[in-house]
């Protein structure tokens, strides 16, 4: 997720059902998946909506649609996490 390289892949939920996301309190979102509760910040909502409507995604689409709100690492921080967590994953793209 760090090193560029996932760009020409697309992004994948693992998950056998579409993952829930609710509020926990006024500053923390859990993604509830798995039998998991992950915890991240509320400004984290369009990032864990977005992949868990419009996945599988490609990579490249992903990091461009938010590319001005977020600074590229953190949006690699939070693919990591949730590949870390079995949510997600990478898939070499379709032609």
């Amino acid at each position: 997720w760090r090193d560029g390289a996932p760009d020409a892949r697309q992004i994948i939920l693992l998950t056998p059902r579409k993952p829930r996301i609710k509020r926990a309190d006024l500053d923390t979102l859990l993604l509830v998946t798995l039998g998991k509760r992950l915890a991240f910040p509320v400004d984290a909502a369009p990032l864990l909506h977005y992949l868990c409507d419009e996945a599988p995604v490609a990579a490249e689409e992903f990091f461009r649609n938010f590319e001005k709100d977020f600074e590229r690492e953190e949006l690699s921080d939070l693919l990591a996490v949730l590949s870390e967590h079995g949510v997600l994953g990478l898939r070499a793209s379709r032609a």
